[in-house]
C-alpha cells in the first residue's frame, strides 16, 4: 500500500496558528478508530478556550453513538459528521485542515490498525498527525519528527497534543514537511513499484540461472 503523489502536488501551506483549529478525521466509525477519545479530546480543548471545529468523514455503526456523545458534550456547534466522500473530496479537505486526528486504539478483541492509507494521505497533503503508537501506526509515525504520538484511549494526551500544535506553529510546520518528505522516500506507489520490479526481476533473472 502508498500513496499516488502525483494527487497531492499542489500543497497548500495550512493556517498554522491562526483560528478556528481545523482538525480533521476520515474513519470508518468503528471502535478502533477511537473517534471516542477524540471528540473528548475536542471538549477538552473548548473547555480551554480554543477556539475548534472537528471535521469527521466516514460512517459506520457507531455513528449514532459518536453523535449521542456530541450532544452529551455540548459540542454541536464544533463537531460535524459529514459522512461518506470520495477521494477528490478528501484531499480537498485535507488542504484546507489544521490537524489530522487519528486516535486509534486497540480493542479488546485484538483488533487494530495496520498503517492507515489516510495517514499517509494527510502526511503527503503536509498536514501534521496527531495519532497513537498503536498497531503499524508506530512503523509510520515518529514522535516528535513526523508527527506527535499521543497515549491510546487518553483523551488528555490527545488534548495536549493538539494543543502543543496550537501553541507552536513552527513545530506543526517542521512536523508537516518532515512528514510529506517521509511519505516521498518511502511510501510513495511509485517507490514501491520500483522495489517490486527489483523483486520480481531478481527472480526472474535466479530462475534462469539455475
Amino acid at each position: 500500500m502508498g500513496v499516488d503523489m502525483s494527487q497531492f502536488r499542489m500543497v497548500t501551506r495550512k493556517r498554522f496558528g491562526t483560528t478556528p483549529l481545523k482538525i480533521l478525521s476520515v474513519a470508518r466509525l468503528v471502535e478502533k478508530k477511537g473517534i471516542l477519545y477524540g471528540l473528548e479530546a475536542i471538549e477538552l480543548l473548548a473547555r480551554e478556550g480554543i477556539d475548534c471545529e472537528y471535521a469527521i468523514i466516514g460512517d459506520g455503526p457507531l455513528r449514532p453513538e459518536l453523535e449521542a456523545q456530541v450532544k452529551r458534550l455540548k459540542l454541536e456547534a464544533r463537531v460535524h459528521f459529514v459522512g461518506w466522500q470520495d477521494s477528490g473530496s478528501v484531499r480537498r479537505q485535507l488542504k484546507d485542515a489544521d490537524i489530522f486526528l487519528a486516535p486509534s486504539i486497540k480493542t479488546e478483541s485484538g483488533d487494530e490498525e495496520g498503517i492507515p492509507v489516510v495517514l499517509m494521505e494527510a502526511m503527503a497533503s503536509r498536514v501534521p498527525v496527531v495519532t497513537t503508537p498503536t498497531g503499524g501506526i508506530r512503523e509510520l509515525v515518529e514522535e516528535g519528527k513526523t508527527g506527535f504520538l499521543a497515549e491510546e484511549k487518553n483523551a488528555r494526551s490527545l488534548a495536549d497534543k493538539l494543543k502543543y500544535l496550537w501553541d507552536t506553529p513552527l513545530a506543526a510546520e517542521m512536523v508537516a514537511s518532515s512528514g510529506r518528505a517521509v511519505i516521498e522516500e518511502q511510501y510513495s506507489i511509485e517507490t514501491l513499484n520500483q522495489v517490486l520490479i527489483k523483486l520480481f526481476t531478481a527472480v526472474v533473472y535466479e530462475r534462469r540461472t539455475t
